[in-house]
């Protein structure tokens, strides 16, 4: 009786340390199953992110580059005039503001190279108008591919409609929609195809402010072409007192978008522009002050030769 009794409280013991150490491996495994679920979704949380800050970088990066781009484009066409009045203005101190111009221009264009490089390059305006000729000859091939997919289509549905003419004429009862007015499936298909091309045409926004820029350099050669002397002088002035104040609201607006290193150039930008800004008012004034001294000795001139006739 004892050893049987001995014996079955061995079995009984066996048993129990069985269950412990099958709960104990369950439970193990439960824990390693639930921390290789945190570890995945610690995981994907980290690549999201990475995602996210490689994404906000790349737009950045792109934001950077139109703004610079039509920065940039706006200082090439100030260069541009300036050039024109260094060599046609009379007055030195008109020949000299355009000078600086042109150099404290060139150096904020060596600012935005590293931002956007194409438009920084010297003489960029007066570079061929290379994308629009490209965008019209992509166009001009897409209007002959539409014409030539129209084509296809109504031969497509010439032939449909000829197939349903023969099978009326077979069967009396299939109802007639062709001549009816009614856009068939065919038609609706393409009009929805044209529009989505439209819709998904994406503006070249540097290509635009680069022909806007190219458009109002001509007409300010045009309208300064036609000018000398003094008249030159007062023109060109009073057109650059209004570029800056243009110059410097568009530096304002660009730099509350811009990235902290464009921003950073942008406000040294602002400064300078505010500099051009009180030097050309100021040489208006001056311009002004010696006009009207001029019209003053004019008339005094005037005055005392008809008073000699007189006399």
């Amino acid at each position: 009786m004892q050893l049987r009794s001995l014996i079955t409280a061995s079995l009984c013991g066996c048993v129990l340390c069985g269950v412990a150490t099958f709960a104990n491996d369950d439970q193990n495994q439960k824990n390693t199953k639930q921390n290789q679920q945190n570890q995945n979704q610690a995981d994907q949380k980290r690549q999201a992110t990475d995602q996210s800050v490689h994404s906000g970088r790349t737009q950045t990066q792109g934001s950077d580059q139109v703004l610079a781009g039509c920065i940039a484009i706006s200082n090439q066409e100030e260069i541009a005039v300036a050039r024109m009045a260094e060599e046609k203005a009379s007055s030195s101190e008109v020949k000299e503001f355009a000078r600086m111009l042109i150099k404290d221009h060139q150096s904020f264009l060596q600012k935005l190279k590293q931002f956007s490089p194409e438009t920084a390059e010297d003489g960029y305006l007066d570079q061929g108008d290379r994308s629009t000729s490209t965008q019209r000859s992509t166009g001009t091939q897409r209007d002959s591919d539409r014409s030539g997919s129209t084509d296809k289509s109504r031969s497509s549905t010439q032939k449909s409609d000829d197939q349903r003419s023969d099978n009326q004429r077979r069967d009396p009862n299939i109802q007639q929609t062709a001549g009816t007015g009614r856009a068939t499936n065919s038609d609706v298909k393409g009009a929805l195809a044209l529009g989505s091309e439209r819709a998904g045409k994406q503006l070249d926004v540097v290509q635009l402010h680069k022909e806007i820029a190219q458009q109002c350099l001509n007409s300010a050669k045009e309208k300064l072409g036609s000018k000398n002397g003094p008249e030159f002088d007062e023109c060109f002035i009073h057109a650059q007192v209004q570029k800056h104040i243009g110059m410097k609201d568009k530096l304002t607006v660009f730099e509350r978008h811009a990235s902290p290193q464009l921003a950073q150039a942008i406000s040294e930008g602002l400064q300078t522009t505010e500099m051009h800004l009180k030097k050309a008012e100021e040489i208006a004034k001056d311009l002004k002050g010696s006009s009207s001294r001029s019209t003053s000795e004019s008339k005094t001139e005037s005055r005392d030769s008809s008073t000699k006739k007189s006399q």
